[in-house]
């Protein structure tokens, strides 16, 4: 905690010298000048007050006054902490608050951009609604946000603050995302929802009022996202591959089946302990939504990967490598196959224009594909949807709906079966 005392600038000086606020607090210290005055024979060093004497008739007020520039130091650094999640203040950061507090210095207008360089370093140590920290990820892209904010104002010259964010604004910076940076519609959709999510936390601190960001006409747009899934015979093509003289791609491939047949995401497996895995199951609480989830661990390739990676590593499991690494191996790796060596169509939305994408299958394989191949391919073998959900941590079916892939020709095989019968 921080400590406030006064001394004198001059304490053997004969006449009168100012007297210092002093703040310490984890190694820092600050030797603050206040505008009080007096004479050294009328201090009492070791109370730091004024002493009680007839010849200093003042002292009363004098010790208020005291008191009062102690009680709003102290003011400024807890409210300090209470915004910024119990963090310390820097040196430059409480001096710039007390020179504002004591009128040293005029507090300037808090304008857009800087506010939120200010939100991204607070959200380093800020809890989410979810009562975890703010990922890095989320914050990356609240500096994305202010980028571009600054590009678009600079390149458009049109002033980007909190009272210009109407919707001129919008459809200004909507344009400059499609046409100019050429982005897709989701990422556009991205940029404006974050910058939405910004708009509201200045507006219930108090620092703006202005709420055309919630009007309807205000939209953070999406479509599908291209994304596939790998059927259980292409999952056999990849078990299948013999890549034992590739060990980079071995370990990659090996590692992908892991999500493939648990759901997990890539941060779930990444920090999995062997102590998490019971018999056939694996009981853990999902980084992304903090719920606890039973994972079955049985499929028959799941247990060939156990037993082939047993006492290995610290997990029994294939060595684990970053996201991005994994995504370039595993395409790789997947390029090897036959069946994904087949031309696959997508279409987005990418600078206000529709488009149909046609590459290899296997060039769309990433690690979420795992996730995503696991809850469709057991919906299609029938598994009842509300028991998957359980595994995936969905928490409701339409979030399901959205997430699964159907092709055209599985999502016709159960009216084929049955048609077959009659």
């Amino acid at each position: 905690m921080a400590k406030f005392n006064f001394n004198l600038r001059q304490p053997n000086f004969t006449d009168e010298t100012p007297v210092h606020l002093i703040i310490r607090w984890y190694g820092n210290r600050i030797v603050y000048p206040t505008p009080l005055r007096i004479n050294p024979k009328y201090w009492d060093s070791k109370k730091q007050y004024a002493k009680q004497m007839r010849s200093f008739p003042e002292y009363p007020e004098f010790n208020t006054m005291l008191d009062k520039l102690q009680s709003d130091a102290k003011d400024e650094f807890r409210k300090f902490q209470n915004d910024n999640n119990l963090a310390l203040p820097t040196k430059r950061e409480f001096k710039e608050l007390l020179d504002i507090r004591f009128h040293k210095k005029n507090k300037e207008k808090e304008n857009l951009i800087d506010f939120i360089t200010l939100f991204m370093k607070q959200s380093k140590i800020r809890i989410g609604r979810a009562g975890k920290p703010i990922s890095k990820g989320t914050i990356r892209i609240y500096m994305n946000v202010r980028d571009r904010l600054i590009e678009f104002q600079d390149l458009k010259s049109f002033k980007v603050d909190f009272d210009t964010i109407d919707l001129d604004f919008y459809y200004a910076f909507k344009e400059y995302l499609t046409v100019d940076m050429n982005y897709s519609t989701n990422t556009i959709g991205k940029y404006i929802r974050n910058l939405k999510t910004i708009m509201l936390e200045a507006v219930e601190r108090g620092i703006t009022d202005n709420l055309t960001f919630r009007s309807n006409k205000f939209i953070a747009g999406s479509e599908e996202t291209v994304a596939i899934y790998l059927g259980e015979d292409e999952l056999e093509d990849i078990f299948l591959l013999e890549l034992s003289k590739m060990p980079k791609l071995e370990n990659a491939r090996d590692l992908f089946l892991v999500y493939c047949f648990t759901g997990l995401r890539y941060a779930d497996v990444t920090t999995l302990k062997l102590s998490q895995v019971v018999c056939d199951e694996i009981s853990l609480i999902m980084h992304k939504t903090q719920e606890r989830v039973v994972v079955p661990f049985n499929h028959r390739i799941i247990k060939y990967i156990r037993k082939k990676y047993k006492g290995k590593t610290f997990n029994s499991l294939p060595r684990m490598i970053s996201n991005s690494k994994l995504n370039l191996y595993i395409k790789e790796a997947c390029s090897l196959v036959v069946s994904l060596q087949k031309d696959e169509e997508v279409s987005m939305t990418k600078g206000g224009k529709k488009s149909v994408l046609i590459k290899p299958k296997y060039q769309f394989v990433t690690v979420h594909t795992a996730r995503r191949s696991f809850a469709t391919n057991l919906m299609l073998d029938d598994v009842p949807v509300p028991q998957i959900m359980q595994v995936t941590g969905h928490k409701t079916e339409r979030a399901f709906w959205k997430y699964i892939k159907v092709e055209p020709k599985d999502s016709i095989r159960a009216i084929k079966d049955l048609y077959s019968t009659k």
